[in-house]
């Protein structure tokens, strides 16, 4: 870590943000390619601000889902726009094997948990669980027995209930494969998922692109279960919204919230400091206060009074794919999901 790093962490940590007068000569800026400003709520409140006040760097922040930052990147090859890219890890692992990502060293990379690097170009600041997620309110009212597994989201009683992300999404393809492990399928063997998929199907009010939707058509009532993780359930909980997360029988999927600097990033500089920032000791304890995102620094615990925390032990108890095979496999399943499962 960085001297610089230590001092901001230290402001972050005293609630401060004045640091030392050597700091302000940092000067420039950084573009951020971020998740939905809902789930980084933050790193948009807290983190960024104070990186922006210590550093006399200016974040330019571009929130959008995962697959949209991928697209950007392959659409700007040779011209970057973002010097730093968030993205859920198996649209990581796609980007780190296309080149998109740029080597990080590996002092810095071996003070995470293995679970939390790819290769030498990515490294995670959060982990999750994606579940399932319903209004307990609805369910008692019905009355409806609470769901406990995958299968679940094909019960009768949820039709035009449901909201599941499309396959371009990282959610959509966890629903697949989820489906498929829970019936006997594999990232080899799709064909139990996608018969899973055509049975929720009627149940599925909306296809969403993007799961910053989510939250809306919970609350307006139109949906009561979705595919979801542990970060955004504790986010809504925290809000007054009767919702609750679901670790299914077969198993909830391991997730990973990852950045990279981009290959050819304009400011890769900035792009470093702002990574050491976003993933360092206090910002990682914001995360878990904030929404419930697991340290990934060897040795980091936190306090867990929402029971939510994917902490590196419930880490290694979750189903994690195979990255490779689903990268492998992914242009075929969303041929199939298109003429199959969403039409």
């Amino acid at each position: 870590m960085t001297n610089f790093g230590s001092k901001l962490f230290s402001a972050l940590a005293a609630g401060g943000l004045s640091l030392v007068a050597a700091q302000a000569q940092a000067q420039g800026k950084v573009v951020l390619g971020s998740t939905s400003s809902t789930t980084m709520s933050a790193l948009n409140e807290r983190i960024l601000p104070a990186f922006e006040k210590a550093s006399s760097i200016e974040v330019k922040n571009v929130a959008g889902a995962s697959a949209h930052h991928l697209a950007r990147l392959q659409a700007q090859q040779g011209n970057q726009e973002l010097d730093v890219v968030m993205l859920d890890d198996a649209i990581m692992a796609q980007a780190v094997s296309l080149g998109f990502c740029a080597d990080l060293p590996k002092a810095f990379l071996d003070t995470f948990v293995p679970e939390a690097v790819i290769g030498g170009q990515a490294v995670g600041f959060g982990l999750n669980a994606i579940g399932l997620a319903y209004n307990p309110k609805v369910f008692e009212q019905k009355p409806w027995s609470a769901p406990t597994s995958w299968n679940d989201l094909a019960r009768p009683e949820f039709k035009n209930r449901i909201a599941v992300a499309t396959i371009s999404n990282g959610y959509g393809l966890a629903t697949l494969a989820m489906l498929a492990k829970a019936n006997g399928g594999s990232e080899d063997n799709i064909e139990p998922g996608i018969a899973a998929m055509k049975k929720v199907a009627p149940n599925v009010v909306a296809f969403v692109d993007s799961t910053s939707k989510i939250p809306e058509l919970f609350q307006t009532g139109e949906i009561a279960l979705t595919v979801w993780n542990n970060n955004r359930v504790k986010l809504l909980a925290d809000t007054g919204l009767p919702i609750e997360f679901v670790f299914p029988k077969e198993g909830a999927l391991a997730g990973v919230s990852y950045l990279c600097i981009v290959k050819g990033s304009k400011n890769p500089e900035n792009a470093r400091k702002l990574i050491e920032v976003m993933t360092g000791t206090e910002a990682q304890k914001l995360y878990a206060t904030a929404f419930a995102g697991g340290p990934t620094l060897k040795g980091l615990t936190v306090d867990d009074p929402s029971g939510l925390i994917v902490d590196t032990a419930r880490l290694r108890t979750l189903v994690e794919l195979d990255a490779k095979k689903v990268q492998a496999n992914r242009e075929e399943w969303a041929r199939r999901w298109a003429r199959e499962v969403e039409r």
